[in-house]
């Protein structure tokens, strides 16, 4: 039993270690949250700091740390939605999500979490968006 603790815990601790951070920010070399997270891989953190990103339809399809620095602000320019999150165990923290897409053909949010579980969603401020966090089914 000790032994499958300890092959756990040395598991656990490399997974951690391998685990990267990688900035957005109009001086960083990354430039767009998008692209970020395109490049992550499972688990790592994306610092976006200060500044104001057009972006929309952020597609997170695997465990990630999105994190603003200052409370950036994702405006999404009345089209689409901001986030999709299509993967268990996000976490998105610190932003102003802003002016998502309003319609009635599509559930546009400025975050919307599909069939995913253990996601946290903390200390953002939401503006103008037709919903602000769309929650859809719970996973089978």
């Amino acid at each position: 039993m000790r032994l499958i603790s300890l092959f756990s815990l040395i598991l656990l601790f490399s997974i951690s270690t391998l685990a990267s951070t990688i900035k957005v920010g109009k001086s960083e070399k990354i430039k767009s949250i998008t692209t970020a997270v395109s490049m992550a891989k499972p688990g790592d953190t994306i610092l976006v700091l200060k500044g104001e990103y057009l972006e929309r339809d952020i597609k997170i399809q695997k465990p990630l740390i999105i994190t603003g620095v200052n409370l950036p602000v994702i405006n999404a320019g009345g089209k689409g939605s901001i986030f999709f999150v299509r993967s268990n165990g996000v976490k998105i923290f610190g932003f102003r999500l802003i002016n998502s897409e309003v319609g009635y053909k599509f559930e546009n949010a400025a975050i919307r979490l599909e069939e995913v579980s253990n996601c946290t969603v903390e200390n953002n401020d939401l503006y103008n968006n037709f919903f602000g966090i769309y929650l859809q089914k719970q996973p089978q």
